[in-house]
């Protein structure tokens, strides 16, 4: 049986800016995808829908759980992951500024974590050609261009 990667996405939305939030929902489901998620879901968009008749059709369970991948009882992205602010700036200048492991250290991020974040990017390269093409909404993108090889193992 084959194991879902579900992510769980909360955002701060603007009533009426479409742009904006498609922009944000887009975001969300690449950074999702860049960490091998299969299924990215919306709270905000399941409080709504709970909301349209006062129903609880998607349980508030689901939607206020902590994210978690789940692999392990009471696994949490916490214990595993460094804080997502943290991460998200080393994401986003390994991938999107191209920037190396020793010159994201530079910057003054923890050596190991820059190192397991760099790895766990890497490593996750084969599912990311597996998964359809996304909208392009950063100066680069996965797959287009952000190619890395997936055989031979190479390591960057």
């Amino acid at each position: 049986m084959r194991q879902l990667r579900i992510g769980m996405s909360q955002l701060n939305t603007t009533v009426g800016d479409f742009a904006s939030n498609t922009k944000k929902i887009l975001e969300a489901i690449n950074e999702a995808r860049s960490l091998g998620v299969d299924l990215i879901t919306f709270p905000e968009l399941a409080r709504y829908r709970n909301s349209l008749d006062g129903s609880e059709t998607i349980p508030s369970t689901i939607i206020d759980k902590l994210p978690s991948a789940e692999l392990r009882p009471d696994q949490r992205d916490t214990g595993t992951l460094p804080a997502y602010d943290q991460l998200d700036s080393i994401l986003t200048a390994y991938v999107e500024e191209d920037k190396s492991v020793e010159q994201i250290i530079a910057m003054g991020f923890n050596q190991e974590v820059v190192k397991r974040t760099a790895q766990l990017v890497d490593g996750s390269e084969y599912k990311r050609r597996q998964a359809p093409p996304g909208i392009k909404i950063t100066p680069r993108a996965f797959g287009r261009d952000r190619r890395l090889p997936i055989t031979n193992q190479f390591k960057g």
